[in-house]
């Protein structure tokens, strides 16, 4: 990977060295800043045309083969999902010491002197030896214990999720959770293929291509949903990839004056959101609002999808009824005919007899 991206950056400064300098200044003032839809645009025409068509009748393979892989896809994401749990809890329980150690834990030798590491290193000793001098002569309860854990929800099930819930999201994964969701994504990415191929074929079960003018729009609704999705899946990999290489923090240096060592749970969340605060703004105003969009238009896009497969499996289920209502009534009908038939001859037969 570290090669093709290597070899892409030598094309990207060759081309630039040999182009113009007024076309490099129009491709970075127009063009990059909107390469996302630039590449997604055209892509999505190009599926389209070849895919749209509705089909004749629906491919019950293909239907059976992806709704078994969306549910190998399904297991997988699960348990990806609690790796990043765990990674939660690991950040969770790592900014609680932090909250409630006393006196702070002081900053990595190496930014100091080793004549004042060595006097800080005192000192951290004697005020430990005084604390547990003081809490074994007034008994003082232990520390609180951390509160309860609460696992978020990954950004691309949130609707309409923010910058705020962008920031504290990545800033409770960290960076080994960022790397997890990355992999997260791209199995997902799967799973997006092969949910859109059973609602291709579904919808063409349920709004057949001889007989309803609907099934123009519903064979393209499915590949809509599955085109907004990978987007939207574009720019979380790219955030988590800008998240990962975030190292995790250090516990606040501490300073001469033990009044001011105190760290509260705001000042603390203020520093970690400061931190991963530049994961949304790595995508830029442009991409990432079109994220954000893309992720709003994908829920609408599915509801509607639901609703057109569940309508059609009404006009079905009615479709199948009246059938066999038909069906008893002609038999009815039948029946009775029969009945009046068989009357009939008897009724010739007593005649003949009378005769």
């Amino acid at each position: 990977m570290d090669l093709i991206a290597s070899a892409a950056r030598s094309m990207r400064d060759a081309a630039a060295a040999a182009a113009p300098p007024w076309l490099v200044a129009a491709v970075q003032r127009d063009v990059a800043p909107n390469a996302d839809a630039i590449l997604w645009l055209p892509a999505m025409m190009a599926v389209f045309f070849r895919y749209g068509e509705p089909p004749k009748k629906p491919n019950w393979f293909v239907f059976g083969l992806s709704l078994f892989f969306f549910a190998l896809v399904a297991g997988a994401l699960a348990y990806l999902f609690s790796v990043m749990m765990v990674h939660e809890m690991y950040t969770d329980r790592y900014r609680h010491a932090i909250l409630s150690a006393a006196p702070p834990a002081p900053p990595p030798p190496h930014s100091r002197t080793p004549v004042e590491a060595a006097a800080r290193a005192a000192m951290a000793a004697a005020e430990a030896s005084k604390a547990s001098a003081a809490a074994a002569a007034t008994a003082t309860p232990s520390p609180a214990s951390p509160p309860e854990f609460v696992a978020m929800v990954p950004l691309d099930l949130m609707f309409g999720f923010t910058r705020d819930n962008a920031t504290d999201f990545y800033a409770a994964l960290g960076p080994g959770g960022a790397s997890t969701y990355l992999t997260y994504l791209a199995v997902d990415t799967i799973g997006i293929v092969c949910y859109a191929a059973v609602h291709r074929e579904l919808l063409a079960w349920l709004y057949p291509a001889e007989s309803d003018p609907a099934a123009f729009l519903t064979a393209r609704a499915a590949l809509l949903l599955a085109g907004l999705d990978i987007f939207e899946n574009a720019g979380h990999a790219y955030m988590a990839t800008t998240a990962a290489s975030i190292p995790r923090l250090d516990p606040p240096s501490i300073s001469n004056d033990d009044e001011e060592d105190e760290i509260d749970e705001e000042s603390e969340t203020a520093r970690w959101r400061a931190a991963y605060s530049v994961v949304p703004d790595s995508l830029g105003t442009g991409w990432y609002g079109r994220v954000s969009a893309a992720n709003s238009a994908k829920f609408a896009v599915l509801f509607a999808v639901l609703g057109l497969e569940l309508s059609g499996l009404v006009r079905k289920l009615v479709a199948y009824l009246q059938q066999e209502a038909s069906e008893v009534g002609v038999g009815a009908a039948a029946a009775q005919e029969q009945k009046r038939a068989s009357d009939r001859r008897k009724a010739r037969l007593a005649t003949k007899k009378r005769e």
